[in-house]
């Protein structure tokens, strides 16, 4: 499976500082962000009826312009690594968990403003592990109704 998306970042436009006694604005930086794309491709392997091993991997387009990147969040290009599987423990209920690493590009700082200029590069990776149980009521109760009937 394969999929491109375009990810909005509207939602994080700008961070404020407000004063809690009135919320008077006391400071606020636009964050410039961008739509962005993300290009992905997985695959699922249906071991047997109990167990689905998953991998994949995605590129991920920063959603913030170099010119225009700060220290608050010195975010850069990603790579998605990531597996998991799925073991069905009963005809209810089955257990998942996940593991993805992203590598990011080493985004540069180059900023200058109120008579200082900040620069540099940053060396970021991150790590998610994820872990669910899932139970289905539905099915056991359509097993019920397929016993009466």
């Amino acid at each position: 499976m394969t999929t491109t998306k375009t990810l909005a970042s509207a939602l994080f436009a700008s961070i404020a500082c407000n004063a809690c006694a009135n919320g008077t604005l006391i400071s606020g930086m636009p964050e410039n962000r961008e739509n962005i794309m993300r290009h992905s491709v997985g695959a699922t392997w249906h071991v047997d009826g109990k167990l689905n091993l998953r991998g994949g991997i995605a590129y991920e387009y920063a959603p913030m312009p170099d010119t225009f990147r700060t220290p608050r969040i010195p975010d850069g290009n990603r790579t998605w690594l990531a597996f998991g599987g799925q073991y069905r423990l009963s005809r209810q209920g089955s257990a998942d968990v996940g593991y993805a690493h992203l590598f990011f590009s080493d985004p540069k700082l180059d900023m200058t403003g109120g008579g200082t200029t900040l620069g540099g590069r940053y060396s970021s990776a991150a790590d998610i592990l994820g872990a669910q149980y899932t139970h289905t009521f539905w099915a056991a109760f359509t097993g019920m109704i397929e016993a009466v009937i």
